[in-house]
């Protein structure tokens, strides 16, 4: 199934990050994926996130229709550390991601995952 960018007005490529198949808007970099293939993504760890992994843009943040089934979605913030406000359908569980949110909430995701193991560490 083919997507159309609610951003710029193109159409989304299907391409692969970290084995999960995403829709990826080539022009301006945002991604539309399911609930369960961002928490997939999410828990993998078959990539290191550099810790100079930009912060997503901080701004207006104006209401995205869902491009899968045209309804508004919710704003929600998502992470740990460093949490990140992102587009949630309730509809149809579908997330839209701009440029660079992904790979904050990796970073948080895997920032939080060190620490904890640090912490452990401390105490035995």
């Amino acid at each position: 199934m083919s997507f159309h960018c609610k951003r710029c007005d193109t159409d989304m490529q299907t391409v692969f990050y970290e084995g999960v198949a995403i829709q990826l808007c080539m022009t301006c970099k945002s991604i539309f994926l399911s609930k369960k293939k961002l928490e997939i993504i999410k828990d993998s760890r078959e990539i290191e996130i550099p810790e100079d992994t930009p912060i997503p843009r901080r701004g207006l943040e104006i209401q995205r229709d869902c491009p899968k089934c045209e309804v508004v979605m919710k704003k929600i913030r998502h992470g740990r550390i460093r949490s990140t406000m992102i587009d949630y359908c309730e509809t149809c569980t579908g997330i839209w991601l701009d440029k660079g949110e992904l790979a904050s909430i990796q970073f948080s995701y895997e920032v939080a995952e060190n620490n904890r193991f640090r912490n452990q560490a401390k105490h035995l």
